[in-house]
């Protein structure tokens, strides 16, 4: 089996071989074989095989979104209120939005970066979609697509401010994987209620056959209640649900998941170049 981090390192370094020289091989190279990511041979063929798959589909993707003419930068100086400003460059800018591929897994801290550079952008007075490409915990393509205009995306950010500030005055009992979890319960297609998708979260922290990850978080699992209840048991009163719906909700109900020919269609809007 190939780790988590091998995994994340050969996806980078493979994709930059596909987007430099064209559709990967079948086999591994010497060069892949010898940075010891891989099991030895004969073993490294079959999750060797499955990593080429993957890049080679995002690797069309990618080149059926190129755009015709050069993305510009964006600089960002928006006046929140109580005097507070934001400032920045965002790069990577098409004429009505953003387009982001990324040869990993599309996890909920990785499509919030993407998040609050598309409500930057919209807030400095443009209607601003973003199509964000990477994979679902399967190995799957996952495709989102979501558009905002500048009134809802500057509540937003504003809220993300506002947190960024009580996150500076003490640690917040959040994490975005925990919280994304907790709005999917609510919107599954067996709803729960608040109270019970805490209660799932909950129950994800207390696994000891499957340590969740967010546990073993040094910065986060101090900040557990050392019971059947790390999270709280009051939906109405955890932290982790306040700012799950702040936060996570509002993402996950705009950048929905679509197909692949939709994805396509909105990036050549917006100045790719369709197969």
């Amino acid at each position: 089996t190939v780790s988590g981090l091998d995994r994340y390192g050969l996806r980078q370094n493979l994709f930059v071989t596909a987007r430099d020289s064209g559709p990967l091989a079948d086999d591994p190279t010497p060069i892949i074989q010898a940075r010891g990511a891989l099991p030895p041979a004969p073993l490294d063929r079959e999750p060797y095989r499955k990593l080429a798959a993957e890049m080679n589909e995002l690797l069309s993707i990618w080149n059926d979104s190129r755009p015709d003419h050069e993305p510009e930068v964006v600089a960002i100086d928006l006046q929140l209120s109580h005097g507070l400003r934001v400032v920045g460059r965002i790069g990577d800018v098409r004429p009505t939005g953003l387009c982001r591929i990324e040869p990993r897994a599309l996890r909920a801290s990785q499509l919030l970066a993407h998040w609050m550079d598309l409500l930057a952008l919209a807030a400095t007075g443009r209607v601003t979609t973003l199509a964000s490409c990477g994979f679902d915990g399967d190995g799957q393509l996952e495709l989102r697509l979501g558009t905002i205009d500048p009134q809802a995306a500057t509540g937003h950010l504003q809220s993300l401010v506002d947190l960024y500030f009580e996150g500076q005055r003490r640690p917040l009992k959040f994490l975005p994987s925990l919280g994304a979890k907790f709005v999917e319960f609510l919107g599954s297609a067996k709803p729960l209620a608040p109270d019970a998708a805490l209660a799932k979260c909950n129950g994800i922290l207390n696994d000891d056959y499957h340590i969740a990850r967010e546990k073993e978080d040094v910065w986060f699992a101090p900040l557990l209640a050392p019971d059947d209840h790390p999270l709280g048991d009051d939906a109405a009163t955890s932290e982790l649900c306040r700012i799950a719906l702040t936060v996570i909700q509002p993402m996950l109900s705009t950048l929905e998941k679509v197909n692949k020919e939709d994805w396509l269609a909105a990036v050549a809007v917006a100045g790719g170049t369709p197969s």
